[in-house]
């Protein structure tokens, strides 16, 4: 999950908002329980302006 999370993290960096989320949710679904990968999913739902999206993956990422 770390390595997905990582390129997710590489992929925001270069402003590809598709690719970091894609990566985010790979890291997510490698591992049901990676907190930091829903914190990221989250952020970027966020900064997106989907808030209501932000808030399941803040919720999911307590249920962790």
């Amino acid at each position: 999950a770390d390595a997905y999370n990582n390129l997710g993290v590489a992929y925001g960096l270069k402003g590809d908002d598709e690719k970091r989320v894609y990566y985010y949710e790979l890291a997510v679904a490698k591992d049901p329980h990676y907190v930091r990968g829903y914190l990221n999913l989250a952020s970027a739902y966020s900064q997106r302006g989907d808030t209501q999206r932000a808030e399941e993956y803040l919720k999911a990422a307590g249920k962790t």
